[in-house]
């Protein structure tokens, strides 16, 4: 067989190998590990979810924001209990989202899925303003985290008295 053979059948071999392997691999080391969530009958309860507004890792102009399932697994945990969800950010409206954190290989499940439910993502393009959150409306508080949250999360004041009422 010439190497040219074996070019064109390794490549499109290595190729699947590293598409499913990878993600496989990742959660082996410990990244996204699978949680059974206990169910819960929570209808008529509400739940809030925090997210960062800080799109940059400070002044380095690198993209951050909200890391995907940070936010998406507690939405759909929340929904699947019969819980109300909103979700609201430190200046309001769309949420940055961490690069890659929502796609291959890093994607869960619930980010998929989040990117295909058009009443998630109309929320978290619009999300609420942290000071205009009536926090008396809320059973449940989520702090979603990435690496956004490390710069926006402890300046803001509206979060820091929204958290401790």
């Amino acid at each position: 067989m010439s190497w040219l053979k074996i070019i064109l059948i390794a490549i499109p071999v290595l190729t699947i190998v590293v598409y499913f392997g990878l993600p496989r691999a990742l959660n082996m080391m410990g990244l996204h590990p699978h949680y059974d969530i206990p169910e819960y009958d929570l209808a008529g309860k509400r739940a809030l979810i925090i997210a960062t507004s800080q799109d940059t890792l400070g002044d380095t102009g690198k993209e951050t924001g909200v890391f995907g399932s940070e936010l998406t697994v507690p939405y759909y945990a929340f929904l699947v209990a019969g819980m109300e969800v909103d979700i609201a950010s430190i200046k309001g409206g769309e949420i940055p989202v961490e690069p890659y954190s929502m796609g291959w290989p890093l994607g869960t499940e619930a980010d998929y899925r989040f990117k295909k439910d058009t009443v998630a993502m109309a929320k978290l393009t619009n999300s609420i303003a942290v000071g205009d959150v009536d926090i008396t409306k809320y059973d449940a508080i989520f702090l979603s985290g990435g690496w956004g949250a490390a710069y926006d999360f402890a300046q803001s004041q509206e979060l820091s008295a929204l958290v401790t009422a």
